[in-house]
């Protein structure tokens, strides 16, 4: 299959960004998309360019006691980089979806307990390599690449299409019961999925999550529209960059590439879907253990741990959105704890 390239529409050296009912930056930053700083907040109307292991057995182990409601643990930065790719073992598949083919990796097929990850906006399925690295033969990886992502076709991008994706690729490896990881909008898919099918979702495990979009003023929705109207790529790369400041040069190599190949009609489509999808009802409907692990970043009125006082999260200092690729070795040591959570939902 061939794949698909966005080209970025580049602007003119000098050119100042307008400001649309605060920018992109602001709106992302409120809504959970892209989590920026509240520094960044306030420098709504300045817009400048930017400076140019293996796991053992399943689950690997605890960290102890359950997350708290609201508990924050400082954590160190390491100053290793990490390797992003897709452990050697992990086969690639495509599988007939709700609108053309998707693309699924997948480790240890025959291992007991599976979890299914799912990338966020201009991303892909690799997102997830550093954190399959970390998978012992007791556990079961499995990856796809959403709608218009990657290497998988898509015509609609609202958020029940993309669960509907999640299920074409559980239902073709006969999963029946599976905890489901959702990064950024990923992880509004993993929820819309988990609403309707909470039986075979054994637990959520939401990584640096979208907050509520529609609770956004409607002029700074539009504002963001006519901006990726105009320059899809060229503002969301402005506005990941932001949030790529102290990030390891390959993971932000990485995430900039696949934001550019991500065609500019599938990023303008996946954005208005989220303009008019809230989280918060369809998370009241899933009745298993959900647990969130959120960057610095993500503290505003709109996340989802601010909106649902009740919902257990970590917050994992010094990094940033892209969590699992910055720090895989942490990120794997939450799941595996939440993992030792839900396996009783896996022997029912």
């Amino acid at each position: 299959m061939a794949k698909r390239r966005g080209t970025p529409a580049r602007r003119p050296k000098g050119k100042k960004r307008p400001s649309k009912g605060g920018g992109l930056l602001r709106l992302l930053g409120w809504a959970g998309l892209g989590l920026a700083a509240g520094a960044l907040l306030a420098r709504r109307g300045e817009r400048q360019a930017p400076a140019g292991g293996q796991g053992g057995e399943a689950p690997a182990r605890r960290m102890g006691a359950e997350a708290s409601p609201g508990k924050k643990q400082p954590t160190a930065r390491p100053a290793e980089t990490q390797d992003l790719d897709l452990p050697a073992a992990a086969e690639s598949a495509w599988i007939p979806g709700p609108s053309g083919s998707l693309r699924l990796a997948e480790l240890h097929a025959s291992a007991p307990m599976a979890v299914v990850f799912v990338h966020g906006l201009g991303g892909s399925l690799d997102h997830w390599g550093a954190l399959l690295s970390k998978f012992g033969p007791g556990l079961r990886g499995v990856a796809l690449d959403l709608p218009g992502h990657g290497e998988s076709d898509g015509v609609s991008f609202t958020v029940p299409d993309l669960a509907a994706a999640i299920g074409a690729v559980v239902d073709a490896l006969s999963l029946r019961r599976f905890v489901l990881v959702g990064h950024s909008l990923g992880a509004a898919a993993a929820i819309e999925y988990a609403a309707g099918n909470g039986p075979r979702v054994a637990g959520l495990f939401l990584v640096d999550p979208n907050g509520d979009q529609t609770q956004l003023p409607a002029r700074e929705r539009r504002g963001v529209l006519e901006a990726m109207a105009e320059d899809a790529h060229g503002e969301l790369e402005w506005a990941y960059r932001q949030f790529l400041t102290d990030a390891p040069a390959d993971v932000t190599a990485r995430v900039l590439r696949q934001l550019r190949e991500t065609p500019a009609d599938v990023l303008r489509g996946c954005l208005d879907a989220a303009f008019d999808y809230s989280p918060i009802p369809r998370l009241a409907a899933y009745e298993g253990p959900v647990r969130s692990l959120v960057s610095p970043l993500n503290d505003l009125p709109y996340s989802l741990h601010r909106l649902r006082p009740d919902l257990p999260y970590r917050e994992l200092r010094g990094t940033g959105h892209w969590l699992m690729m910055e720090r895989p070795a942490e990120v794997f040591s939450d799941l595996a704890d939440f993992l030792d959570a839900a396996r009783p939902r896996f022997l029912t």
